[in-house]
């Protein structure tokens, strides 16, 4: 049998959707066929590598900040403790087929080093669908999806928890169904704001699994947030997303929409008026276009 045996993923989210999945299945394509494909990454993750035959994860895995394709500050330490996952998560497979009847082809981070062009623009990747399961709620003219981010690297870029609430108060009047992911630090501070919105509040309580399943239903029409994994994960599922930032979150959304979902950047930086956002998000909603001065 041949196996292909992918190590564990320890970055950032985001770049898992727009770089590490992609040049998997890449690897995954050019190498075979194989008989068994076996991913190791974070838990909930079955739908983000629909290829493969499973995806499992690690007990005991440390927890670092994640920054692009690895941990923060990547030194010699966090370098032995990566290659003692790959080493357990190789164990764990040859174990189950010895290798003497077996063939493994593992990818891991020493394979990044084949390749040289943008991270993100060297892999195949395939559109993510979900599996049937309806999460979102029923309502009349569609779900919106505001994607918070919430972490302690750069902050600067976290829009705060009132204007979230602002947000989700404006898409709620102007009669869609405000819907609110994300994980976040201090979760009893954001379900006490979201209660006067008439928000559905998800936070903190949806795997990567849900998120493709709410990304992928036809009750969903936008996503909304700046720069960040959860909008990469909607433009996977072909999703309409709208973000703002700066020039550089031009090209990066432009460069990782591969299957041409309407979208649109804001070019406020990362404090956009609520209002601003709205007008936008509904302008697309009710005509189809963007067109409108950004403020």
């Amino acid at each position: 049998m041949k196996l292909f045996v992918v190590a564990p993923y320890v970055g950032e989210f985001g770049w898992e959707v727009i770089s590490w999945e992609p040049l998997v299945r890449r690897a995954w394509m050019d190498g075979g066929p194989y008989d068994r494909a076996i991913v190791f990454s974070g838990p909930g993750r079955r739908l983000l590598y629909p290829w493969a035959n499973e995806v499992r994860t690690l007990p005991d895995i440390p927890v670092h900040e994640a920054e692009c394709l690895l941990w923060h500050d990547w030194d010699e330490e966090k370098k032995n403790i990566v290659n003692d996952l790959i080493k357990r998560a190789v164990d764990e497979v040859m174990a189950e087929y010895p290798p003497k009847i077996n063939q493994a082809d593992v990818f891991s981070y020493g394979c990044l080093q084949k390749y040289n062009d943008q991270m993100y623009a060297r892999g195949e990747p395939d559109l993510l669908q979900g599996d049937g399961i309806e999460l979102l709620p029923e309502s009349e003219r569609g779900c919106v999806v505001l994607c918070v981010r919430d972490r302690s690297m750069s902050e600067y870029r976290n829009w705060r928890i009132e204007k979230w609430c602002e947000l989700a108060s404006l898409i709620e009047a102007a009669g869609y169904k405000a819907v609110v992911i994300g994980k976040v630090r201090d979760q009893d501070a954001w379900n006490h704001a979201l209660l006067s919105t008439g928000a559905f509040d998800l936070i903190n309580l949806t795997t990567v699994d849900d998120l493709i399943r709410i990304f992928s239903s036809d009750r969903c029409k936008l996503a909304i947030g700046g720069n960040t994994g959860t909008i990469h994960l909607a433009s996977r599922c072909a999703l309409p997303h709208l973000v703002w930032g700066g020039e550089k979150v031009v090209i990066r959304v432009a460069e990782t929409n591969w299957f041409g979902a309407p979208h649109h950047v804001m070019m406020v930086g990362w404090n956009p008026k609520p209002e601003s956002v709205t007008e936008k998000a509904v302008k697309f909603l009710e005509t189809g276009s963007w067109e409108k001065k950004d403020a």
